[in-house]
């Protein structure tokens, strides 16, 4: 699970957006030893791994994107969701991608970055999906940003 599906240069360079089934991580390509910002988007996928693998959903690859002035990054999920992430405040939107309006309409806090999780929906009932009904067969692999 920790193959990279997407990796992007932030639009000034200086930045790497990467992509693997289980985060969205933010690398200062100047600092390699820790990513700077992570987003933990799948969590469920432990506790369905051998769901996952046997119907092959292990393998999909999500890309990843970042907004035009490298402030967001966004990556597409299942349920027809896409995860919206303000690296540099740390916090996070959920939309849904089958509605023309955002669901979630404010940015909500990520967890404390000293906590052993840096997963920035886990603790906000809002912001996660009924990951125990998940429907694998919507799938936002795809996503692009226009200017905020």
């Amino acid at each position: 699970m920790s193959n990279i599906s997407d990796i992007k240069y932030s639009p000034c360079g200086r930045y790497i957006l990467s992509r693997n089934y289980t985060t969205l991580k933010v690398w200062d390509v100047k600092m390699e030893s820790k990513p700077l910002a992570t987003l933990c988007v799948h969590d469920f996928s432990h506790s369905k791994l051998c769901e996952l693998y046997e119907n092959d959903f292990i393998f999909d690859k999500f890309e990843c994107n970042w907004s035009g002035d490298g402030k967001y990054a966004i990556t597409g999920s299942y349920e027809n969701y896409y995860y919206l992430f303000d690296w540099k405040k740390n916090k996070g939107m959920l939309i849904d991608g089958s509605k023309t309006t955002k669901i979630y309409s404010k940015f909500y806090e990520t967890q404390n970055p000293n906590e052993n999780s840096n997963n920035i929906f886990s603790n906000n009932n809002k912001l996660s999906y009924d990951s125990d009904n998940v429907d694998f067969s919507k799938k936002n692999f795809q996503c692009f940003m226009e200017p905020i």
